[in-house]
């Protein structure tokens, strides 16, 4: 089992409560654990190795992810076969404004 990268940031999370640490690493053990992973065309010199960890250890481990990434900013290739790949439609005017609106009223 080949998650210890995962493990070392459950365990060294210090905002985490030792309960909420164990459940943590109980789903991981269980396959219950979804992993987000956010940005990971915004890795820069890393971005490869995050690839590589994705699709040569967790992904061969059933560990659930949800990866978020510009289209332009990941090899496809590597996700085509395992994972279902959205792409987000663009707000309306309408949705901004109403966004705005929100965040304005706080």
């Amino acid at each position: 089992l080949d998650t210890n990268l995962v493990r070392f940031f459950i365990n060294k999370d210090d905002n985490l409560s030792d309960q909420t640490r164990q459940m943590l690493l109980q789903a991981l053990e269980m396959r219950t654990l979804v992993l987000l992973m956010d940005g990971v065309d915004e890795a820069a010199n890393v971005k490869q190795a995050i690839e590589d960890f994705v699709t040569k250890q967790l992904l061969p481990l059933g560990i659930p992810l949800v990866l978020t990434s510009r289209p332009e900013g990941i090899r496809k290739r590597l996700y085509a076969r395992d994972f279902v790949i959205m792409n987000l439609q663009p707000l309306t005017s309408e949705e901004q404004h109403q966004i705005a609106e929100r965040q304005l009223r706080g």
